[in-house]
């Protein structure tokens, strides 16, 4: 049986910042007014270095996240870990890990996994800055295939983590999607935007409907470049307050990501939303 080889490096604030914008993606240029009909197609995936985004990582004081990898090719592979804040700055984490003996703080971590192995992260935020962050992967896809997920961890009434969820890794093509949202019987829907592109804003419309497919309302956001944007949909509109329905989320680049969280906050029970991408095309 093959063993997991694993080295973890804090590549180092200075470091990760240079290697950071270098490893981010770089979004196709704009070619979509917005508000005009459709999206951007699929971007070309480049040869050599694969990546893939954690759009929301908790770790508050009621929430908790751990990223898990695993390494489904055939052949040993590097990989480099990149950890965010909400406005795409470098955010460091204190980092546990069975492949360490020690607590590891930093903003960027390296590693190699093994055929078949599989890693842990358990992600806290010691300094208390980071209630909310996201986090970018990439290795050479010439080496081996990764894959990953994240659990998030939410207490509940006895104040002990009851509850938890897994958030999948996103390709960043959810630039034309379709997120269910269910605000009733004491629930409450977060929608997490995130713009991994480091060169481009991104604009993004978001039409909500009912269960019928009638327009409740639409509302227009802009994220800066890496910016993540979580939204409270009852908070932020009080129209959707015990309703429930589906939100088109249409961005004007051809890089970004989206994911949503149902939860009680009064009982911490919390579910993952299904994000279905739509079929999209440019405009000629």
């Amino acid at each position: 049986m093959k063993k997991l080889l694993v080295l973890l490096l804090p590549l180092g604030l200075v470091h990760a910042q240079t290697f950071v914008e270098n490893a981010l993606p770089r979004a196709a240029a704009i070619r979509r007014a917005p508000g005009s009909v459709g999206g951007p197609s699929a971007p070309g995936v480049s040869v050599g270095v694969q990546s893939g985004v954690l759009p929301r990582i908790l770790s508050d004081g009621n929430w908790a996240t751990t990223v898990v990898l695993l390494n489904t090719g055939s052949g040993s592979v590097t990989f480099q870990q990149f950890f965010f804040a909400a406005d795409g700055k470098p955010a460091s984490y204190t980092i546990q890990s069975p492949a360490i003996s020690w607590s590891l703080t930093t903003s960027a971590l390296q590693g190699v996994l093994a055929p078949g192995s599989s890693l842990s992260l358990a992600l806290s935020d010691a300094s208390g800055t980071v209630p909310e962050g996201w986090s970018l992967l990439t290795y050479n896809a010439g080496q081996g295939v990764v894959e990953g997920y994240a659990v998030v961890r939410r207490k509940g009434l006895g104040g002990g983590f009851s509850f938890e969820t897994a958030e999948p890794f996103s390709g960043m093509l959810d630039y034309s999607a379709c997120v269910p949202f269910d605000n009733t019987q004491g629930f409450a829907t977060q929608l997490t935007l995130l713009n991994p592109a480091g060169n481009v804003a991104a604009q993004v419309q978001l039409t909500y409907l009912n269960p019928q497919g009638q327009v409740l309302l639409i509302d227009s956001v802009t994220l800066q470049a890496a910016q993540q944007m979580t939204l409270a949909l009852p908070d932020t509109y009080p129209d959707l307050a015990n309703k429930s329905g589906s939100v088109l989320v249409q961005a004007n680049i051809n890089l970004f990501s989206v994911t949503g969280l149902r939860y009680n906050d009064a009982y911490g029970v919390i579910a993952a939303l299904p994000v279905f991408n739509k079929p999209a095309s440019l405009p000629e």
